[in-house]
């Protein structure tokens, strides 16, 4: 279990922090691997990623929101983001940034899942910009709230999306 404000690994191969995680800002490179993340933390997690192989993070019981600075992998390789509360876009200090890629990867798939979406009416369960070739996914469980915003921003189109906002929310 790791409890700070903000952490920084860069390793040679891959990075696994599966444990109870509890960081506000995390930024991993590794230059030859993936990347697996877990947190707990009850803030909002900023998180960058920079990988050669998968990234996976994931919103553990105790977290809130996950907000994605920018993960980008390569070739391949897929994208996997599930969180208890909201997915959104964002940048260092917090800030939205849309427009800017948020999620990247070459021809692997994107998953974005929430569990319970958000609480506030007219506001985005997740918010992605993204870039890829391959197939981009996005779900909601439930709500109360459960809208979803995907945007391609990549200079080719993504091959497929599948967006599902379950019948327990009451936007989608």
């Amino acid at each position: 279990i790791i409890n700070a404000q903000e952490m920084k690994v860069m390793a040679g191969g891959n990075i696994v922090l599966d444990g109870a995680n509890r960081v506000d800002s995390v930024d991993l490179t590794t230059t030859s691997g993936s990347v697996s993340y877990h947190t707990a933390n009850p803030n909002s997690t900023r998180i960058g990623v920079n990988a050669t192989g998968n990234i996976s993070v994931t919103g553990d019981a105790g977290s809130t929101s996950i907000q994605l600075v920018e993960l980008r992998t390569t070739g391949t390789s897929n994208v996997t983001v599930a969180a208890q509360g909201q997915i959104l876009e964002g940048d260092w200090a917090g800030n939205s940034d849309v427009g800017v890629a948020d999620v990247v990867t070459g021809s692997g798939t994107i998953t974005l899942s929430s569990v319970v979406g958000t609480p506030v009416a007219g506001s985005l369960a997740i918010s992605a910009d993204v870039e890829t070739t391959g197939t981009v996914s996005a779900s909601v469980a439930g709500g109360p709230y459960g809208s979803i915003g995907i945007r391609d921003v990549g200079a080719s189109a993504v091959s497929a999306v599948n967006i599902n906002a379950s019948a327990a929310t009451l936007e989608g």
